[in-house]
Formats: C-alpha cells, sequence, structure tokens
C-alpha cells in the first residue's frame, strides 16, 4: 500500500502516457483537466506535440528541451516521450518529485534532469516569498545550461516572472541557442505595458521574427484534433504586422484585451524560422504574427 493516496491521469497524446497529478479536487486546474480529459492547454499541446514529432529524435541521444516551471510535468512527460532530452525547472518539492515519478512509470527518467532553482536574472540570492519556495536559491538560465547546446524548444511559465527570466538567458538568446520558445505574455503580472513590450523588443532583436499568438482551446476531443492550420495573413490588429514598431502595437493590445481571449493575456509561441506547422505564408523581411494555429 502507497504511504499516500496516488492520483493518475493518461494523457490522450501520441504516444500517450501516465501522469501522477496532484488531488484533483484540490489542483481543480491541470489536475483535474487532465485527469478529465487527458488535456491541459490544447493549442499549446499541439503545437508541442509537432514540434516533438519532428526534431526530438534528429539528433543521436534526443534533441533538447527546456521546461521552466514544469508544474506537474504534462509537457515534460510529451517531450520525453517523444524522445527529447528534458532540463525542467520545478521549485516546489512535491512537484518536482511527482514529474520524475512520472518520468520513472514511462520509462523515461534517464532523459530528465531536473533542477530546483528559481529562474530569474541573478544567480544564488535565497527566496523568502512563499512557504512552498522559501529557501530556493535563484540562478539563470545562461547559467544553468552554458554547456547545453541547441535547444529545439523552450516552454515558460513562471507566474509573471518571465521578464526576469529572459534577461537572465540574454547570451543564449543571443547566440541563437533557443530555437522556439512558448510563454504566456501577461502585461498584467509583468507590471505593465512597458516590461511587456520590452519583452517583445528583446526577442525580436535576437532573432525571434515569426510570432504566434496561440488560441484559447477548451479540453476536448475535438478542439484537440482539428487540423494545424492557419490563414495566410493574420494580423492581431488592424494593419501592416511587419514593421518597426509591432511590438508596442501587440503589447498594447493585449493589455487593452485585444487578445484572442479578450482577457489581457495569451500565449505566444516565438520561433527563430518560418514553421511549416501553421502553413502561414510568411515571406519578406520583418517580424509576422499569426493568430490561428
Amino acid at each position: 500500500m502507497p504511504a499516500h493516496e496516488e492520483f493518475v491521469a493518461r494523457s490522450v497524446t501520441t504516444p500517450s502516457f501516465e501522469l501522477l497529478t496532484l488531488n484533483p479536487s484540490v489542483d481543480t486546474m491541470i489536475s483535474a483537466s487532465v485527469t478529465r480529459t487527458g488535456l491541459w492547454q490544447p493549442s499549446i499541446t499541439r503545437v508541442v506535440q509537432a514540434l516533438a514529432s519532428r526534431h526530438c529524435n534528429q539528433t543521436d541521444g534526443g534533441a533538447l528541451a527546456v521546461d521552466v516551471g514544469t508544474n506537474i510535468g504534462y509537457e515534460t512527460l510529451m517531450l520525453l516521450m517523444h524522445g527529447c532530452r528534458v532540463i525542467g525547472f520545478e521549485m516546489q518539492d512535491e512537484i518536482s518529485a511527482l514529474v520524475q515519478q512520472s518520468a520513472a512509470r514511462n520509462g523515461v527518467a534517464s532523459r530528465l534532469r531536473m533542477l530546483k532553482r528559481a529562474v530569474t536574472d541573478h544567480d544564488d540570492d535565497v527566496l523568502h516569498r512563499s512557504v512552498v519556495t522559501r529557501g530556493n536559491l535563484t540562478t539563470t538560465l545562461d547559467r544553468e545550461l552554458r554547456h547545453a547546446g541547441e535547444i529545439t524548444l523552450m516552454k515558460m511559465d513562471i507566474q509573471g516572472s518571465e521578464p526576469a527570466a529572459l534577461r537572465g538567458a540574454t547570451n543564449l538568446l543571443r547566440r541563437g541557442r533557443v530555437r522556439n520558445l512558448i510563454l504566456e505574455l501577461d502585461p498584467q503580472s509583468f507590471g505593465g505595458v512597458t516590461p511587456a513590450v520590452s519583452l517583445l523588443r528583446n526577442l525580436s532583436s535576437f532573432g525571434f521574427h515569426y510570432v504566434t499568438e496561440l488560441p484559447y482551446l477548451q479540453s476536448t476531443l475535438d478542439e484537440f484534433r482539428r487540423p494545424l492550420a492557419a490563414p495566410s495573413v493574420c494580423p492581431l490588429v488592424a494593419g501592416p504586422h511587419d514593421k518597426p514598431g509591432w511590438e508596442a502595437t501587440f503589447g498594447e493590445a493585449v493589455a487593452a484585451r485585444r487578445d484572442r481571449r479578450g482577457v489581457g493575456f495569451t500565449d505566444l509561441w516565438l520561433s527563430l524560422e518560418p514553421q511549416p506547422i501553421t502553413r502561414a505564408a510568411r515571406a519578406g523581411a520583418g517580424t509576422r504574427w499569426c493568430t490561428s494555429v
């Protein structure tokens, strides 16, 4: 008999995997969704699965992905099951342990490295901000990933700390080591429009000229199985979307709740190269963003 109750969900992704979760009646978001539907954030799931199926087995030992803020490890396990090596960052002991146990349960633990550090823009400070993360040391992605090589995908979901974490990844980004980046753009949690626009400008300066706003999809099989597709031209707001200044227009639009969800934050997929996954025509210079995947 286990010392405590075990909660296990099974994904509907291909390949499928078992995922240890928190109590779904307590964690009514991720654990509850995965337990009920086998899915979490279908639009992100589809992009992660498409990138993983294309890239994970293209190099000896598997391409590298980085999951900054793994939570219970849904995207981490998806990447591992496709053959990627994954470096995961998660500050909470219980949740970090769940991710490692899920990897072992699916026979992919050898490709996972979990780090219990707070990712930001400076090293070796001690956190005091909450009971569950108190005592953790801060670190930077430049420090932890300095020997990592090319990173096929970095997923980042750290509750408004994305700007600081990306400042701490300046060397990685400047050198083009991160090929694809998925993150939440949330001007309010970033402290306003200015830091959100600054984040977009920095990423654009590092070569992320292909920006897709991922739509909100309900966690249903019908939504998940809808083909990946995009119209040939798909700006978020009216007017040219490949000229200097798009970052301010975009950031201000999201802050004003003119994102696809109308909630003042949105998920972005940024890439260094055009992605056939979306089948969007993005020829020519400049940055383009697309709002349908």
